[in-house]
């Protein structure tokens, strides 16, 4: 995948006990892998609420800022 353009992807998702998915890779290139029996859960709640705002909102490209991935139907 490119760069994460829309900033959908926080390091709390590999990194914290609950988050099921890892990215690796280069500032302009990234690989994503879910870790080991993670891959049936939710990455959290914050982040599953966030892409359904982004889903509510069309989709809308590039940064995300409040008024595109924190607002919305969630």
């Amino acid at each position: 995948m490119a760069s994460d353009t829309n900033n959908l992807y926080h390091g709390s998702m590999g990194s914290n006990a609950r988050g099921g998915i890892t990215r690796s890779g280069t500032s302009e290139i990234h690989a994503y892998a879910v870790k080991a029996f993670m891959g049936d859960k939710a990455v959290n709640w914050y982040a599953a609420l966030r892409f359904c705002n982004w889903l509510h909102n069309r989709r809308p490209t590039g940064l995300q800022d409040s008024t595109r991935a924190s607002t919305g139907s969630a």
